[in-house]
């Protein structure tokens, strides 16, 4: 279960969000007391399940996870995926609360998970099993417990003398029925967002498609329709090699980051999608979203931020087999590119430079940089943030890129970059400096953050940002 919750603007980045000049790619790390995301974990290096301890401490009425009890993140292996809610009440859904009430669903260490790298949040790609048991309940909910919408519970017997519930809800489709044993990863059904089981609504209103998973210890089901009550909650740690999970956090089923790398640019160009090896998303994951939109039918976007820095920002990542000067244009999708006052960072042959561009001036077309000298190798890119000033509601695109030679004679991108509507001082005069709060396309963390202090012309903004140091993706 899940509900809207009001987010702070003070977002912690960890360096893992912040990579070091040079590291473009996320260090190995386990996760830790004070980690915010995960991105590729050995097991090997965090898995402690024998020792029957997590390092997250149960609340009172909690309970640990059993020593042999070994659970596995409930998608397919490889998939990306976003933590949109953590622990607590205070982690991204007012909803999951209680350890150990008898007659409530005790979901203090319930998560909320979504797919970021699918459209809708991962709307109709397979739930798979975390433990091997047997399905007690598969179906709508119903009465008290309807808004966990199309639900499948899976019961195991450990050796610890106790029974082990784990619940799925929300589900757009169940592929089980109540008395079937499964296997650890098989399918139970598909993300979704459905609730109101009385209704059998499939598509909920009040939030975006996630699944909503918790872990109970001898809890109850009263009758088909009812949800798992009572009990104790488990601290679902480790999961696949995770620990201390947090709202924020980037988890890959599995344990292990998909190892892809960025193939370099040869010397006649290519075409780098943002769903490919070479576009790297920083930031709170439940901001970012996806869309069937644009180039390759799929482009991701996030929602201008009041806050006084960037808090999401996109890397395209470049390395060069020969050197040279290189154009570079990146696509916008007419339905999500709405930014008057997008700022590209392109770095090239150590050394960045700023290109303020309209998004909002070109319809599903191709977008000019310009041109610019790059070296040999990496350390090289393009990157886009989040904080353009413009109204909170806006949506900033992040499509693909394309990098092809210069034509000879000139640089043409100055031409192009008027002609999509940028101007030498970009002052189109169209937002509110950040007064109104900052959107989601729904879910669990439709959050919204607090109103900014005031509206300044953007000329002056533009002039202050001169001056002040504003946050870069790559640093000295």
């Amino acid at each position: 279960m899940s509900r809207s919750a009001v987010r702070s603007k003070a977002v912690a980045v960890t360096s893992e969000e912040a990579p070091q000049r040079g590291a473009w790619l996320a260090r190995p790390a386990c996760a830790g007391p004070t980690a915010l995301r995960v991105l590729t974990v050995p097991i090997a290096l965090c898995l402690v399940s024998s020792l029957g301890w997590s390092f997250t401490p149960p609340r009172p009425g909690a309970v640990a996870l059993p020593a042999g009890l070994e659970l596995r993140l409930p998608f397919v292996s490889g998939e990306e995926i976003a933590t949109s809610s953590g622990y607590g009440p205070a982690a991204g859904s007012a909803l999951h609360y209680n350890t150990d009430q008898p007659l409530q669903p005790n979901d203090y260490y319930a998560l909320d998970f979504v797919l970021p790298r699918h459209p809708n949040n991962g709307r109709g790609q397979p739930v798979v099993a975390v433990f091997a048991g047997t399905v007690v309940a598969a179906g709508w909910s119903r009465g008290s417990w309807a808004s966990y919408g199309q639900r499948v519970v899976v019961q195991r017997h450990h050796s610890d003398g106790h029974v082990y519930n784990a619940v799925y809800g929300h589900l757009n489709r169940v592929a089980v029925s109540a008395g079937q044993q499964v296997a650890q990863g098989e399918v139970l059904g598909e993300l979704g967002g459905s609730c109101a089981g009385d209704q059998q609504q499939l598509e909920c209103p009040s939030f975006a498609p996630h699944l909503h998973w918790a872990l109970h210890r001898d809890s109850q089901l009263e009758g088909e329709g009812s949800s798992s009550v009572g009990g104790n909650a488990v601290v679902p740690e480790p999961i696949d090699g995770y620990q201390d999970l947090a709202q924020g956090q980037t988890l890959f089923a599995g344990g292990v980051a998909p190892t892809a790398d960025c193939p370099a640019v040869p010397p006649q160009g290519t075409i780098l999608e943002d769903d490919g090896p070479c576009f790297h998303r920083h930031g709170p994951p439940h901001y970012w979203q996806s869309t069937a939109a644009g180039r390759g039918d799929h482009a991701f976007y996030a929602f201008i931020t009041a806050a006084a820095a960037a808090e999401n920002w996109g890397q395209w990542e470049l390395q060069l087999v020969a050197a040279g000067r290189y154009a570079l244009r990146v696509y916008i999708p007419a339905s999500v590119g709405q930014a008057l006052r997008a700022t590209y960072v392109v770095r090239h042959a150590g050394q960045d430079t700023r290109v303020a561009a309209s998004q909002g001036a070109v319809k599903d077309a191709w977008l000019s940089l310009g041109s610019f000298d790059f070296a040999t190798g990496g350390d090289q890119g393009v990157s886009l943030a989040d904080d353009t000033g413009e109204v909170t509601t806006t949506k900033l695109a992040f499509d693909a890129l394309e990098i092809t030679p210069a034509s000879p004679g000139g640089d043409a991108g100055l031409a192009a970059r008027v002609d999509a509507g940028v101007t030498a001082d970009a002052t189109r005069d169209e937002a509110d400096g950040g007064k109104t709060k900052r959107q989601t396309d729904g879910g669990c963390n439709s959050a919204h953050g607090p109103a900014g202090d005031g509206a300044e012309p953007f000329l002056l903004l533009t002039l202050l940002g001169l001056v002040r140091r504003r946050r870069q993706v790559w640093r000295p």
